[in-house]
């Protein structure tokens, strides 16, 4: 299961990895699979940039080092 979540509302929500993987193919970046996960977002096309869907993907920074992140990680 891959955990999501938006910082700025409360939307979360849970997936089978496998289907993502059968839908993308298990090498597919990120950015790719995103489009999917926020498609029914009311705020993902917003034109205020500080109201736009932030996702979140808690469950994949566990499996990095800390000294692999780039970017301070914000919990939701």
């Amino acid at each position: 299961m891959l955990a999501v979540a938006c910082s700025r509302c409360e939307r979360r929500g849970r997936y089978q990895l496998g289907t993502l993987i059968g839908r993308h193919g298990g090498d597919a970046p990120v950015r790719v699979v995103v489009p999917e996960i926020t498609a029914d977002c009311p705020q993902r096309d917003s034109a205020a940039l500080m109201e736009r869907c932030d996702h979140l993907f808690s469950e994949l920074l566990k499996l990095f080092p800390a000294r692999w992140r780039l970017l301070p990680y914000r919990m939701a």
